[in-house]
């Protein structure tokens, strides 16, 4: 049988063709995942093997099963509800009915008639195997499969693939696993049928495992039969000379070199042949375009999550308060539409919300592939097992070991964490080249440098992988101590003349990889030493982001656990970074600390550091309304800055001493702001230059009338960028001032206008002080739009408050504001409504200010 179908033009694989070499288990499982049609030859014997059993299942499952009785046999269950030829008494011969009728179910399952086979009398369409068709003859065939899913999201990638394949030989679509490069190919390929005269094929190498079977593979996709005993890749090359067609390379990677190689030869020989590659890894030959797809946009994720969600279950349909559990699925799962398709299919039987809440054990709820595809791609594990099964072992230990990053890493990151043991610094290097080229590590390239970071899904693997290898724990030790070594410098670059722009670069984009190394910390197997440290190196680039309520949360589990910190250094720095931190949110509170933090500074003996401890004192002391105690500790700073070049640090002084000065004389504290102002702005200080310019405007009462008030505030918020140094606090303060200028003038527009800004901002006021400041100009908005007794309410919150924190200008606003609304609204009331207002926590205060308007 076997030499018949092959004298009629097929490329045969059967048993005796085992290599000698390999497990013959994983030959078989290759060729048939890779063949057209399987067919199966029941007897008295093979009814009774388990091995042709579970063959002949699989070639069942996979819609390619021709199956013939020879000696009578009884076939088995389920094989019996299924045509079968009967071959008892066939010697061979080409026209035998039973034969014929095998023929012709190989001919449907190929999509095309043997080629060369005379005695079916079946159409012609297929060249003979000996010889291609006359230079330019036009024909009919394809491979391709009849019917495909609906491809979504993907049209530009199409029309931009055409357009390359125009120019180009050989273009190569790369990406991670799961990312659609297959379905993209075949999209290409679709839409390309008619373009070359002689057809357009897909060749599958996924279930390849020998290098030397590649061209066999080529060979079997279009009909070819090579002839045995000569260089596969040479007699393939031969008898595609003259053709013109387009060949679809589908899942290359764990045969790149032998893929290169054929690729290579079939260019160099023919002009008329074009190739399209699908591959983790890039072929790496001079023709090569490359065509790296990314994944779907955040809506053509949500498109493609509720499409195969109603596939999966018609009755199923995305309902508009499953939006954001889709779209929070889909952003977790990166986009990967593999990985998509597989979650939507669990939201018909668990809701969206439920996978949503699973996706932390996504390896074991993704496992819904289908079953027709690839066995690689029927779960998320066996995906990603795939690509990493194709690493060597200087990758392997660098990929597992990059997924304690968070949120990407640099170069110098990745050196520092990875290399450990035989893996030196320059291994990382080489190592993270080779995963960005595998599509295991995405490479985001900026003005500043490369970033590199791991997928989610990839993440989680690697860290399983991590775990696995008995190296969690000192992994992230060392990324903790990256950490602390990359913040060491943030205080230096805050105080000296590195522009705004430069520390923005530089530092805003590890917030992710900062709170990873404080949860190890202060986790249940980390380093309270080295999470203290890390909490107080990192202040200054959480306060410079105006990141100030989540730094208190890492300040006050650093404080808990000063006891176990056994450096004076790192004490002394903590000390000095907690009134710091204090002294804005809970100035009361600050002013107890300062003199030891003041003493610990000293012990640092490092000027800026002390200088900073100083200006806290101040401002803490200004702030709890003891302004007669704040001077001489601004006497002491400003002798102090005297000695240091101007910085941040400096102004801040010149700010708490214009403050000071204000009380006696307006004029003078002007002119100090715009000094500080102008020297801010000469380098680059753009953020804090704002925050003063802000207190400046307010200070110094410059508006005449309440609508130059308004317009001068509406400005100032239209100037306030979200990545500016200090642009949390500015918002604060601006927004306040805004707010006030529009209760102030008090039309109907205005107090829907002051409502609508303060349910747009209060969400990015970066303390609770401020938020609580913030109450005060609402409750003039509520007194204005009628609604005295919550005006009242909020007031005696914000005066219980601020009470409570320290702060006395707050205070004193909130006093002057009670004593306003006194005067404003019915005494009856208002008395029991500052009482209800001083028994509210900030979110009740919050959420009363959002019913306005």
């Amino acid at each position: 049988m076997a030499a018949s179908l092959r004298d009629a033009g097929y490329s045969v694989w059967i048993d005796e063709d085992l290599s000698p070499h390999r497990p013959f288990a994983s030959e078989i499982e290759s060729e048939l995942t890779a063949a057209k049609a399987a067919l199966v030859i029941w007897s008295e014997h093979s009814t009774k093997s388990e091995w042709v059993l579970s063959e002949a299942n699989r070639a069942r499952e996979d819609r390619k099963l021709v199956q013939v009785v020879v000696d009578g046999a009884r076939l088995p269950m389920p094989f019996d509800q299924i045509h079968c030829a009967g071959l008892s008494s066939w010697t061979g011969a080409a026209d035998h009915p039973a034969w014929r009728k095998v023929l012709a179910s190989i001919a449907t399952l190929v999509g095309r008639p043997a080629a060369g086979d005379k005695a079916t009398d079946l159409p012609e369409r297929a060249v003979a195997p000996d010889s291609g068709p006359p230079h330019g003859q036009t024909t009919e065939n394809d491979n391709l499969p009849a019917r495909l899913t609906k491809l979504i999201g993907r049209q530009a990638d199409v029309d931009r693939l055409v357009e390359m394949l125009s120019t180009a030989d050989l273009v190569t679509i790369t990406g991670t696993g799961g990312v659609g490069k297959t379905r993209l190919a075949l999209a290409v390929a679709k839409s390309l049928l008619g373009s070359f005269p002689e057809g357009v094929w897909l060749v599958e190498l996924a279930p390849i495992a020998d290098a030397s079977h590649v061209p066999t593979a080529v060979a079997r996709a279009m009909g070819i039969a090579l002839p045995v005993g000569q260089d596969l890749v040479h007699a393939l090359v031969d008898r595609l000379s003259h053709r013109e067609c387009l060949i679809i390379l589908d899942n290359c990677e764990h045969l790149v070199d032998a893929v290169a190689v054929l690729a290579d030869a079939l260019l160099e020989a023919s002009s008329g042949i074009k190739l399209l590659a699908s591959s983790q890894e890039i072929l790496g030959i001079e023709s090569e375009r490359v065509f790296r797809l990314r994944s779907l946009a955040a809506d053509d994720a949500a498109a493609l999550f509720a499409e195969r969600a109603e596939a999966a279950d018609s009755s199923f349909a995305i309902r508009p308060r499953d939006e954001a559990a889709v779209a929070a699925i889909c952003a977790r799962l990166d986009g990967v539409p593999l990985a998509i398709e597989m979650a939507a299919a669990r939201a018909p039987s668990l809701g969206c919300a439920e996978v949503l809440q699973r996706l932390d054990d996504r390896f074991h709820l993704l496992t819904s592939g289908r079953r027709t595809a690839l066995p690689r791609q029927r779960t998320l594990a066996a995906t990603v097992d795939w690509s990493h099964g194709l690493l060597s072992a200087r990758d392997a230990a660098a990929f597992r070991r990059l997924g304690v990053f968070s949120g990407g890493f640099t170069l110098e990151a990745a050196q520092v964490v990875a290399a450990n043991g035989s893996l030196a610094a320059f291994d990382v290097v080489d190592a993270v080249s080779s995963l960005v080229a595998k599509s295991l590590l995405a490479a985001d390239a900026a003005a500043d440098g490369t970033r590199y970071r791991l997928l989610e899904t990839t993440r989680a693997y690697a860290l399983d992988k991590l775990y696995a290898n008995g190296e969690t724990l000192a992994t992230q030790r060392r990324h903790a101590q990256w950490a602390a070594q990359f913040y060491e410098s943030a205080w230096r670059d805050f105080a000296s003349h590195v522009d705004d722009d430069t520390f923005a670069k530089r530092y805003f984009g590890e917030n992710d990889n900062l709170e990873r190394a404080l949860d190890w910390a202060f986790g249940p197997s980390g380093d309270l030493e080295l999470g203290v440290k890390l909490v107080a190196l990192s202040h200054t680039a959480f306060s410079c982001q105006s990141l100030y309520n989540d730094f208190l949360r890492w300040l006050g589990l650093a404080f808990a656990r000063l006891g176990a910190v056994t450096s004076s250094k790192v004490s002394d720095r903590f000390l000095v970074v907690r009134l710091t931190a204090l002294m804005m949110n809970a100035p009361g509170q600050a002013v107890e600390i300062a003199d030891d933090a003041i003493s610990a500074a000293r012990r640092l003996d490092d000027p800026t550091l002390l200088l900073a401890a100083l200006n806290a004192k101040g401002w803490a002391l200004l702030l709890n309304g003891r302004a007669a105690e704040a001077a001489p500790v601004a006497d002491e700073a400003l002798a102090l800055v005297s000695k240091l070049p101007t910085s941040r640090v400096t102004t801040q002084t010149k700010s708490l001493v214009g403050s000071l000065r204000y009380l006696s004389d307006g004029k003078r504290t002007q002119i100090l702001h715009q000094q500080g102002i102008a020297e801010l702005r000469a380098f680059g200080a753009d953020g804090l230059a704002n925050w003063y310019e802000c207190g400046s405007l307010m200070a110094g009462n410059y508006a005449s009338d309440v609508d130059e008030e308004v317009s001068i505030w509406r400005n100032r918020l239209t100037l306030i960028k979200p990545r500016q140094m200090l642009s949390g606090l500015t918002l604060a303060l601006a927004t306040s001032r805004m707010i006030t200028a529009l209760a102030a003038r008090g039309r109907p527009d205005d107090l829907q206008e002051a409502c609508r800004i303060y349910r747009q901002k209060y969400k990015l006021l970066p303390t609770t002080m401020n938020r609580v400041w913030l109450c005060m100009p609402m409750a003039l908005a509520a007194a204005k739009l009628g609604r005295g007794h919550d005006a009242a309410v909020l007031a005696g919150f914000a005066e219980t408050f601020a009470k409570s924190a320290g702060d006395h200008m707050t205070l004193q606003a909130a006093n002057a504001l009670c004593d306003r609304l006194r005067l404003d609204l019915p005494s009856t009331d208002v008395d029991a409504a500052f009482v209800e207002g001083s028994a509210l926590n900030v979110d009740e205060a919050v959420r009363l200010a959002l019913s306005l308007g």
